[in-house]
């Protein structure tokens, strides 16, 4: 299983994810995973062992807290899209989300400036 590329499970009824998922993945390079009523849960920083990841889609899936400092190009340099919307994050937007080119939709979301 870690050789995965893609992780296509969106639109289930999964009600939780284990929190050391992506670790060793790092040929995987899609992630979707939206509408999902997950619980409550945040991002964990295995996923930075998903070094192929071009695609991270989340959306509506209960990640609670603030976005991880880890979607940067150092991590993952193919990321294209990172779909984070309609989730409970709040706080600041890390700095890595600047100077980095990809599509982040976070609509209704807390965050400050």
């Amino acid at each position: 299983m870690r050789s995965i590329k893609d992780l296509l499970a969106h639109n289930n009824n999964f009600s939780s994810f284990p929190s050391d998922f992506f670790t060793g993945l790092t040929f995987l390079d899609t992630i979707s995973i939206d509408h999902n009523p997950f619980a409550a849960w945040q991002i964990p920083d295995t996923l930075k062992d998903a070094t192929a990841l071009k695609e991270f889609s989340a959306t509506e899936t209960n990640i609670t807290g603030r976005i991880p400092d880890i979607f940067n190009s150092s991590n993952f340099p193919g990321l294209n899209d990172l779909h984070l919307a309609f989730n409970c994050l709040e706080g600041e937007l890390p700095a890595s989300f600047f100077g980095f080119e990809y599509s982040v939709p976070l609509v209704e979301h807390d965050f400050s400036a």
